[in-house]
């Protein structure tokens, strides 16, 4: 069996597209697959000039420069070609073409072997454009994020300052306990605004970077929890061990380890014979540097612990807290490309590691 009677029953059957032109730009063979793609019956192409089924003179630029260029030393070059179907419609071929000497007939044939690569382009192309819509989408979120929390915060406020100028008017005990429960409404209110704002802070912006005192920062965040929960009735053990200068976005290192410890601060275990105790560590790990803040608090149940980091979500339903904490801290961590980790027994306590590069 000749050669061409070989390649003719791998080009019949292959699902690449086959071409072979002379080198005056005539169509001499199409494949099955060739018919498929393009849409063109074999009768219709063969004999016709290869620019038939080209878009536009690009094409016809880029194939004769470079086949003219083909020679034994050099003789083929990849391409993605834009063609024609015969309905009208594009479609992409990534086209490899290779000079085939006829020693017999002594001409220059090429061989064109293509791979329609149209669906893959269409869907790269659908993928971009989703994903310029979705953040479009997520910076119009965010900007409403931001406003509505910064701008429902001033009624809140108001109606704050109402009450507490109707309490020291009213002797009404019964009154004045529902007044109580409105100041602690508007409160927890007030404080999931605020609570957003940061998340919405936090995605929205870039953020510049300073030398961290971590030692400082740390004794800063317990200083101001102290204002709301007994931190002097913990023992808290800060064990720091970095030597390096380490530069991070203040703002974000603050809301992590502020979020972390507060959680471990906030929910204790009343223990007849243990205090309530909490470990602030930060050192350094090779390249990297590792929080970690472990309580022998509550602790959380196991089938809890998957959802924790889920905005709004709560492990404790008598929880007055508004479930965002850990979803801050965790939307800080990842804007430093870094990771978080918790693990946690119930009753026995939880444990919350941070790997920031």
């Amino acid at each position: 069996m000749s050669s061409w009677r070989l390649n003719k029953v791998f080009f019949e059957h292959t699902s690449d597209t086959i071409a072979i032109a002379n080198n005056r730009g005539k169509i001499l063979y199409v494949n099955p697959s060739f018919e498929r793609v393009s849409g063109y019956e074999r009768a219709e192409i063969e004999g016709k000039p290869i620019d038939t089924i080209h878009s536009d003179e690009t094409f016809s630029n880029a194939y004769w420069e470079n086949v003219k260029e083909l020679d034994e030393s050099k003789n083929i070059f990849r391409k993605v070609f834009v063609n024609r179907k015969r309905n009208g419609n594009y479609f992409y071929l990534d086209t490899k073409i290779i000079l085939y000497n006829s020693s017999a007939a002594k001409t220059r044939n090429y061989i064109l072997i293509g791979t329609d690569i149209t669906n893959v382009l269409e869907q790269t192309q659908r993928i971009g454009l989703l994903e310029v819509e979705l953040q479009k989408s997520n910076q119009t979120l965010d900007t409403l994020l931001y406003k509505s929390s910064h701008d429902l915060r001033a009624p809140i406020t108001t109606i704050q300052g109402l009450l507490n100028l109707a309490r020291t008017d009213v002797n009404d005990d019964k009154l004045l306990n529902y007044l109580d429960m409105i100041v602690q409404s508007t409160s927890r209110l007030d404080s999931l605004l605020v609570d957003l704002r940061k998340l919405s802070w936090i995605h929205a912006n870039r953020f510049s970077v300073q030398e961290i005192n971590f030692e400082e920062l740390v004794r800063s965040i317990l200083e101001d929890l102290s204002r709301f929960i007994p931190v002097s009735e913990i023992n808290i053990v800060v064990d720091v061990k970095v030597k390096k200068k380490h530069f991070y976005s203040k703002y974000l290192i603050n809301r992590i380890l502020r979020n972390l410890i507060d959680n471990a601060c906030r929910y204790r275990y009343d223990r007849n014979t243990e205090k309530h105790m909490v470990v602030i560590g930060i050192e350094e790990v090779d390249s990297e540097l590792h929080f970690f803040i472990q309580d022998n608090g509550r602790g959380i149940k196991e089938e809890a612990q998957e959802r924790l980091f889920e905005m709004f979500y709560k492990a404790e339903a008598v929880s007055n807290r508004n479930g965002l904490g850990l979803h801050i801290a965790r939307a800080a961590v990842e804007k430093l490309k870094g990771r978080i980790e918790l693990s946690s027994a119930y009753n026995k306590g939880t444990k919350v590691k941070v790997t920031l590069p």
